[in-house]
């Protein structure tokens, strides 16, 4: 079998191995190639998703990599990184909670909403 066809004939080739893109981030790490290291970072969490395997650390992954893309402006990679996290259904940035909408006669008395609360339940004389 010519090497060729042997390459058609073994579907994965180790793109979605998991530990080599380990691996691969690592070394990205230790030389501190940004770029390199969210491109592996991306791949790694894409083959954890494809196992299978643990989706809140290929959430980390994908918004550590989604950081780096959108510092870096390296648009090809966000993309990447974007599409994987709507396909994946991971979210690329953390929640944080509503902020309160500000009441300007509370702030005047510098009165927090559960000090008004707390007032309004005393008992009345």
């Amino acid at each position: 079998m010519s090497r060729n066809r042997r390459r058609r004939a073994i579907p994965d080739r180790g793109f979605g191995d998991e530990a080599l893109w380990e691996v691969a981030q690592q070394r990205s790490d230790e030389s501190r190639s940004r770029f390199d290291g969210a491109y592996a970072r991306w791949r790694r969490a894409d083959a954890i998703l494809a196992a299978g395997g643990d989706r809140g650390q290929a959430q980390a992954l994908v918004r550590e990599a989604h950081e780096v893309a959108v510092a870096l402006d390296a648009r090809p990679l966000r993309e990447g990184i974007e599409r994987l996290a709507v396909r994946g259904r991971l979210e690329l940035a953390a929640e944080e909670p509503p902020a309160e909408p500000s009441n300007p006669l509370l702030e005047r008395l510098e009165l927090t909403r559960g000090s008004f609360r707390c007032s309004r339940s005393w008992p009345r004389a």
